[in-house]
């Protein structure tokens, strides 16, 4: 149920054997639908609970169990179609295993210059910003938002206090 952009209870239909589902669910309410629910709730607490599930890589489902379960606790919240990427496109290794799609080396750069832009524009008010706020906000990767951090940085343009950056 939700109210106001916010996950106001969550409803459990078919839970996993152990229970993880319900579990998840427990977590996701009070969340809001714009939070990191992938990471922060559904990896997280899945990957915390007392499961049976298995770690150890399945040749014949072509990933762990566990994150076979991951996936479909994410497919349940993709009609709320934020806070979750769409599915990584896999490849075969060379060794035959399933691994993720690496990004392209330019899709990496336009992320960090678009972290770079955001941070410059958030800080041009002269108030220093949060990187959890901006990153929320502005829907960047943290891999993006610290690489923008750091070039900033040796720019001499920010600096850091704490998780708060501000204007050099």
């Amino acid at each position: 149920t939700l109210r106001d952009e916010r996950i106001e209870r969550a409803y459990v239909e078919v839970s996993a054997a152990c229970g993880a589902t319900y579990y998840v669910a427990r977590w996701l309410a009070g969340k809001r639908v714009d939070d990191d629910l992938k990471y922060e709730v559904v990896s997280k607490r899945l990957h915390s609970y007392p499961c049976t599930a298995s770690m150890a890589w399945d040749d014949e489902i072509g990933d762990t169990v566990m994150h076979v379960a991951g996936q479909a606790h994410y497919e349940i919240l993709a009609p709320l179609a934020v806070g979750l990427p769409e599915a990584t496109p896999m490849v075969r290794s060379p060794t035959g295993l399933m691994i993720p799609e690496p990004v392209p080396s330019r899709e990496n750069l336009r992320n960090i210059e678009k972290a770079r832009e955001a941070i410059l524009e958030d800080l041009a008010g002269g108030k220093p910003v949060s990187l959890e706020s901006l990153r929320r906000r502005r829907r960047i990767s943290s891999a993006a938002m610290y690489s923008a951090v750091l070039m900033l940085t040796r720019e001499g343009k920010v600096r850091r206090q704490g998780e708060r950056i501000v204007l050099t």
